[in-house]
């Protein structure tokens, strides 16, 4: 059985993994989009897109935030938080995989596919980082 202590890293190695993929899509990703030079290619709504991912991640990890200030304080977190999260990682994990093969087939893109897969890794780590901490979890009475 996993120890009460090392579950309590969970919520900062997943907002850690989730804010490597905000950096990595916001200086890295996006950049490479706009210079972006294939015909066909259209840099606006892929770069928008990309926007609201980044801002779909912020609110995780605002949520995982909010995890790591109510259990140092002793409370409960609620458990819907934490599926929500978790499914949330997954589907954006998704959404940029299909970015990801889609710019894998251009030329000069890549870089931004390669690591754009390596965000999908992230996400979908810190999805199961999140759903082992919810499911080892000790069973105690919410506040």
């Amino acid at each position: 059985m996993i120890k009460n202590t090392s579950l309590r890293y969970i919520p900062f190695i997943g907002a850690g993994l989730v804010i490597l993929t905000v950096l990595i899509l916001t200086f890295i990703v996006i950049p490479s989009v706009i210079l972006d030079k294939n015909p066909g290619a259209t840099p606006d709504s892929a770069i928008f897109g990309i926007a609201v991912i980044i801002i779909l991640h912020l609110l995780i990890v605002y949520a995982f935030r909010e995890a790591i200030i109510v259990d140092k304080r002793g409370g409960r977190f609620k458990k819907t938080v934490f599926i929500v999260s978790g499914i949330g990682l997954t589907l954006l994990g998704l959404i940029i995989i299909d970015g990801a093969s889609a710019y894998s087939g251009s030329d000069n893109m890549h870089v931004a596919a390669f690591l754009m897969f390596v965000c999908v890794a992230f996400d979908l780590i810190a999805a199961v980082l999140v759903f082992l901490g919810l499911f080892f979890r000790p069973n105690t009475s919410e506040k």
